[in-house]
């Protein structure tokens, strides 16, 4: 097999296997042995092109082939410098994940080229089981992509997009980052992030004082607990109380007990919840001062997830109102 420039005199065509694109060669130099040579450079169709049946075991130099995946053709040898893959984290994460419905979580991986020379990087995230499903690697939708090239040391950060399947509190899985070097494949290396799949799990007690069979006008006062007894904190929390038409709303006395850091926004309706923009007011719907009997719901809707550690995980919500 020749690298040959095309057509060549007296010949009008080329033989069947020459390679006549530009053959990337570097000047005449002394590039160590007895004589001068034109050292290949990178992108030559000359690398690794030679039939591996008929080629000298070293070139001109003395330098023994084949150094890539076969020898390349003339008299040098291209010494390739390949990278090697270290990917990080490798472990101790630990990560702790809702199902996804519909969202998707993000993980960032750092692949360092830890090899003597630049080197393109195949990347291929996995996982063993069956509660993760990759989305997009490094931006790329799908399970894997390639880092064209990375000078040796350097390092960048690969994103891996996945999602958690509707699966139960406590399954498990491993998100997986394998990064290989194009030129040198024994010296991959992957990066993993241990998971487990959470849940909220949000218990609501309810009391009322006095108890019994009060009279009318008695004021009763209510009391609504939530209580997150789950392995996730419960993100996007909304209670709704409804006041009995038996029942006259006592105004500004709902009220909250809540964690550090968990708030809440109060809102009424006065139509059985089909709007959320009623303001109580003393004596509505003709009652007493102090009393409103046009509000029939109460919503609480918590601002900020509810934890599910101990003694931050449980709310309390209040009202009064008065029986007619």
């Amino acid at each position: 097999m020749s690298l040959v420039p095309c057509p060549r005199a007296p010949a009008t065509g080329c033989a069947a296997g020459d390679l006549t694109a530009d053959p990337k060669l570097g000047a005449l130099a002394n590039n160590g042995g007895n004589s001068f040579t034109h050292a290949l450079l990178a992108g030559s169709p000359a690398l690794n092109s030679a039939v591996a049946a008929v080629a000298l075991s070293t070139d001109q130099r003395g330098v023994l082939r084949p150094k890539g995946a076969g020898p390349d053709i003339g008299a040098y040898e291209l010494a390739v410098t390949a990278g090697a893959a270290t990917v990080t984290p490798d472990g101790g994460q630990n990560l702790r994940r809702l199902p996804s419905n519909g969202t998707n979580y993000s993980f960032t991986f750092t692949v360092t080229n830890s090899g003597s020379g630049a080197d393109g990087f195949d990347l291929v995230a996995s996982h063993p089981l069956t509660t993760i499903t990759i989305v997009s690697v490094n931006g790329v939708g799908g399970d894997s992509t390639r880092l064209a090239s990375l000078a040796a040391g350097a390092a960048q950060s690969v994103a891996v997009v996945y999602s958690i399947g509707n699966v139960a509190a406590g399954s498990v899985d491993t998100l997986r980052l394998l990064a290989r070097p194009v030129n040198a494949a024994a010296a991959s290396n992957t990066g993993f992030a241990d998971l487990a799949v959470v849940r909220p799990s949000v218990t609501l007690t309810k009391s009322v004082t006095p108890s019994g069979s009060p009279v009318p006008g008695t004021e009763l006062a209510y009391s609504i607990t939530l209580t997150n007894v789950g392995s996730g904190d419960a993100a996007g929390l909304v209670s709704v109380d409804s006041i009995s038409t038996q029942l006259q709303f006592k105004v500004g006395s709902a009220a909250v007990t809540l964690p550090a850091g968990v708030s809440v926004i109060l809102a009424y309706s006065n139509n059985g919840g089909a709007s959320w923009t009623y303001t109580p007011a003393s004596g509505g719907c003709s009652a007493p001062a102090g009393f409103d009997g046009c509000v029939s719901r109460v919503r609480w809707t918590l601002q900020n997830a509810l934890p599910n550690s101990a003694p931050s995980n449980t709310g309390e919500l209040r009202f009064s109102a008065r029986i007619r």
